[in-house]
């Protein structure tokens, strides 16, 4: 955050309107099913999972930002983004003006994508430093899988098929595309058996990472459930896992794989506790349902009191939200009574603005 206000902190809230580092997108998938998928911890299982994005005005936004982000994420609060048609044309949009793409996916589809529209081979084409895949797979062994992911297909060999199709591709042409992998913990799938299979697998691909971490409670529960879930489930599985995993976590960052372990004290809802939220100047997000947000930890209809306004077409319209999006008057309280919690982007900015302005005075 520092570096994009390069290194002036009192441009923050000073009615200067900055682009943020990234925009990040939740493409309506195939406009017929959020996901093919149904992951107990999906964080926008709670509410309505509306597809109501039109890619071709995701395609005319990124137009209009010509390059004024570094990165355009696409992920999803309840959505696969390998659904959508044109996701590839999005990528390929975001490469045109020079910013990085990330993209989060199940990776059920990246086989048959390349298959049949050689996805993978023209990911790896227009990648360049700084762009990356994140493949949310969450076990190590097919029935883990299918429990984890509540399908009654077995898909975990196929996503394994499809992220060696991908690092093979990776490794013929030399892209310097990021791979990573995040495995989330639960009851189905922390046996040795399971762990030390994906190790293997992960140590034999040219991956940059391997993280696990424990599943955070669903957003839209009172914090009080949330505090109730982290005593009884988080910080006990945690304490699991730690001494699950010892012996395959990375002891320097520069081994590759990286292989880690991410705590849930990281993402303490007993931190969540200041009135000011400058993350706006970090993020902005489009939901699925064809709304800005202020940020992709609310991108849902659930929190429709934090939208900015429908999917803009004029730039003067997307320089209006985020400029309101940067507003100190908003007070990011209301999230969390709305059972809303921050991103880790956003945790760790809050609370160092607010411990250093007091999250009333700007710098």
């Amino acid at each position: 955050l520092h570096e994009r206000m390069e290194g002036d902190m009192s441009r923050i809230f000073n009615g200067e309107m900055l682009y943020p580092r990234q925009l990040e997108f939740h493409l309506a998938s195939d406009g017929k099913q959020p996901c093919n998928f149904h992951c107990g911890h999906c964080q926008g299982s709670m509410g309505d999972q509306s597809l109501d994005l039109d890619t071709n005005k995701v395609l005319n936004l990124i137009d209009l930002i010509a390059g004024r982000t570094e990165y355009v994420i696409f992920g999803g609060q309840y959505t696969e983004p390998t659904l959508d048609h044109q996701l590839l044309d999005c990528l390929t949009r975001v490469k045109k003006y020079g910013s990085n793409f990330g993209l989060t996916t199940n990776g059920s589809l990246l086989k048959r994508l390349e298959e049949s529209r050689g996805f993978l081979s023209g990911l790896c084409e227009i990648a360049e430093d700084g762009d990356y895949l994140t493949l949310s797979l969450d076990a190590g062994l097919p029935e883990s899988h299918r429990r984890s992911k509540n399908t009654q297909e077995y898909w975990f060999d196929e996503i394994i098929e499809g992220l060696r199709l991908l690092c093979s591709i990776k490794a013929r042409t030399g892209s310097p595309l990021t791979i990573r992998v995040c495995y989330l913990l639960n009851r189905w799938n922390m046996s040795e058996a399971e762990i030390s299979n994906i190790v293997k697998i992960a140590r034999g691909l040219p991956l940059a990472s391997l993280r696990f971490s424990v599943p955070y409670a669903i957003y839209g529960h009172k914090f009080s459930r949330v505090r109730r879930y982290r005593d009884r489930w988080e910080l006990p599985t945690s304490s699991e896992a730690q001494q699950l995993l010892e012996p395959y976590v990375s002891q320097d960052q520069s081994e590759l794989p990286y292989i880690f372990y991410f705590g849930p004290e990281h993402q303490n809802v007993d931190r969540m506790n200041f009135n000011q939220c400058v993350h706006g100047y970090y993020q902005i997000t489009v939901a699925a349902d064809g709304y800005v947000y202020r940020c992709s930890s609310i991108a849902q209809p659930l929190f429709s009191w934090g939208r900015l306004g429908p999917i803009p077409e004029t730039r003067e319209e997307l320089e209006t939200m985020i400029l309101r999006n940067q507003d100190r008057s908003f007070d990011c309280s209301i999230c969390f009574e709305h059972g809303a919690r921050c991103n880790r982007v956003a945790l760790e900015t809050n609370t160092w603005y607010d411990s250093v302005y007091g999250g009333d005075s700007a710098p």
